[in-house]
C-alpha cells in the first residue's frame, strides 16, 4: 500500500499516515465474507475519519494504491484512487493497470 497526502490540502502528511495506519483494522474488523466488500467499506470508513476532523487540518485528501492478494483462489485486488499508479510487469513489458482520478472504477479484481 502506498498512500501520498493531497499537497493542496492541510497536513497532506497526517492524510497519508492515516490512510496507511488505518486500513488492516478497519479491514479486520468489517464482518463480511466478500473480500470486495471488506475492501470498499474499509476504504469508505478511512474516508469518513479524514472528513471527520475539523480545525486547521479540516479537508484532509489522501491518494491509495494498494494490491491484496488471495494466493488460495489466485486473485489480487488492486486499489486506486487519485494520481498514484499501479504498473505490471509481463515479459519484460511494463502494463499500467490503474487509471489516474478514475472514481468509478475504485477497485479491480483481476487474476495474476
Amino acid at each position: 500500500m502506498v498512500c501520498d497526502g493531497v499537497g493542496s490540502r492541510p497536513a497532506d502528511y497526517l492524510a497519508s499516515g492515516i490512510a496507511c495506519e488505518e486500513f488492516i483494522p478497519a479491514f479486520k474488523k468489517i464482518q463480511d465474507s466478500v473480500i470486495e466488500n471488506r475492501i470498499i467499506k474499509a476504504i469508505k470508513e478511512i474516508n469518513s475519519k479524514l472528513l471527520e476532523i475539523e480545525g486547521v487540518n479540516k479537508g484532509l485528501m489522501s491518494t491509495m494504491t494498494m494490491i491484496i492478494l488471495d494466493i488460495v483462489h489466485e486473485f489480487y485486488y488492486s486499489v486506486n484512487i487519485g494520481d498514484s499508479r499501479l504498473y505490471g510487469l509481463k515479459i519484460n513489458e511494463l502494463i499500467q493497470l490503474t487509471q489516474d482520478e478514475h472514481n468509478l472504477q475504485v477497485f479491480v479484481l483481476q487474476r495474476y
